[in-house]
């Protein structure tokens, strides 16, 4: 994943955890045991009453809206990832 990962860098990225967080924000570096996000959308899945891919979808048309300049997120929890311009609206 780690190798995966550093392949983005620089771009905006959705990071899925095995945990009910959701993580959106520009990938700026990937270490052994962590990934960090600049101006990172960190969003628990029951704070909003939308489903986790229409919040995903909804930030890809509206941009993400930012409520940390850094977030780092354990590598072990991450369970997929995708660049936001990948998110395919339905």
């Amino acid at each position: 994943m780690k190798t995966l990962l550093e392949a983005h860098v620089g771009q905006l990225a959705v990071l899925d955890t095995d945990s009910n967080w959701i993580y959106i924000g520009r990938l700026e570096a990937v270490s052994d045991d962590a990934v960090r996000l600049a101006d990172a959308d960190v969003h628990h899945r029951h704070d909003s009453p939308t489903t986790a891919e229409r919040y995903i979808m909804d930030t890809r048309t509206t941009g993400v809206h930012a409520n940390r300049k850094t977030v780092y997120v354990n590598l072990q929890s991450i369970v997929s990832f995708s660049p936001l311009d990948e998110v395919i609206k339905f």
